[in-house]
């Protein structure tokens, strides 16, 4: 039976087993109110934006903290082979240490728990029997992404990423994945007003988000060094939606605001922020914690990026950016019990922002890396 760390780690510097741990500035979902403890099954935009309530709390995720005993070392060639070998095999040790604390915790986290219930119940009964040679999905666990079926799609190869919006492709999708990890973006701008009708706000979401006012990013993730292609990625939404905002704040918004004045309103703009939400799916338990690097590689370059956002966004008039983890179903959370990962292919609705386990139909859904120029879509290989 597991045990549960995260309320120790979420109150303490140090863990049980002595290991420190941070908090991050890369926020959580916001647990459900209710008694049952549920966790809210909306779009991802209702379940970022659910954080902003006022009976919302903020959850920030932790993280072990990376020292020189936790890390692989580089030989001494004053020492002999033999205290190399054990230097190394120790710090290896340590590190899997980390690596398996890391694991826990994310299982043990409430937010994260249920979120990957979400995504995988509809296949974790029927993938239970499945050997640990059987790296196929059944069709009855992955939606069949087909473009017959799901419209407009990109299919993300391994080591690629692809950007798009909702006027350039419908769904994004990846799928083969053992060890690899599939992570998804999507991000949309959000006003907030001190004071204003639901009316003036409604009407100034929908102008901001509507249409192309979404884009969605999904990589294929081969090792736990994909730190600058995920950061560009990252920026590329920060990017995409202030450009926006300042394009219509020079017209529209100014219009908005005399129009404001003119009718008494003292609806005050508070500054906009992104809402990024981020999704991460893939691993299992294997052997040699292949899995469990690739999760602390992902989950630290997000931390790390997030860190840089909160400390360059003190200038005025700058949006803010939240980035939110929606869903982290990695490792032996994505074990089926026997050694084979549950979900392998994850799809991104690029309108609605949500996620479904997926399996790519063998059919002319085009692939990221013969996506063509024109329609704006990208793509980076690591």
């Amino acid at each position: 039976m597991k045990r549960k760390i995260s309320d120790d780690i979420m109150t303490s510097s140090t863990s049980s087993t002595g290991s420190k741990w941070e908090r991050t500035n890369l926020r959580l979902a916001a647990s459900s109110n209710s008694s049952s403890g549920g966790f809210s099954t909306g779009s991802a935009s209702d379940t970022a934006d659910s954080a902003d309530s006022k009976d919302a709390h903020d959850y920030y995720l932790c993280l072990p903290t990376l020292d020189s005993s936790s890390t692989m070392t580089v030989d001494d060639p004053n020492n002999d082979d033999n205290h190399d070998d054990a230097q190394h095999q120790r710090s290896r040790t340590r590190q899997l240490q980390h690596l398996f604390e890391l694991d826990l915790y994310l299982s043990s986290v409430p937010q994260l728990a249920a979120s990957t219930r979400q995504l995988l119940q509809s296949s974790s009964s029927s993938t239970t029997n499945s050997t640990a040679n059987n790296h196929h999905n059944n069709s009855n666990n992955h939606k069949v992404i087909t473009s017959s079926n799901s419209g407009r799609v990109i299919n993300v190869l391994q080591g690629e990423m692809a950007h798009c919006t909702p006027s350039q492709a419908d769904v994004l999708v990846s799928d083969d994945a053992t060890t690899c990890h599939i992570l998804g973006l999507w991000s949309h701008l959000r006003l907030d007003y001190s004071s204003s009708s639901a009316q003036h706000r409604d009407q100034m979401h929908q102008q901001h988000n509507g249409g192309d006012g979404k884009l969605a990013t999904v990589a294929h993730i081969d090792s736990p060094d994909y730190e600058d292609c995920i950061r560009d990625a990252v920026d590329l939404h920060y990017r995409y939606h202030s450009s926006q905002l300042s394009s219509s704040s020079s017209s529209s918004s100014k219009q908005q605001q005399h129009q404001t004045r003119l009718n008494g309103d003292d609806s005050t703009i508070i500054l906009p922020v992104i809402k990024l939400s981020i999704h991460l799916m893939g691993g299992y338990n294997d052997n040699d914690g292949t899995s469990h690097e690739i999760t602390q590689g992902v989950l630290r370059a997000l931390s790390n990026i997030s860190d840089g956002y909160i400390n360059r966004q003190q200038h005025h008039h700058q949006p803010r950016l939240q980035m939110i983890l929606q869903t982290c179903a990695v490792s032996s959370s994505n074990d089926n019990g026997s050694g084979c990962p549950i979900g392998r292919g994850l799809a991104l609705d690029v309108s609605s922002g949500k996620v479904y386990l997926a399996e790519v139909g063998e059919d002319d859904v085009e692939s990221s890396s013969s996506s063509s120029s024109s329609s704006n879509s990208s793509s980076s290989s690591s």
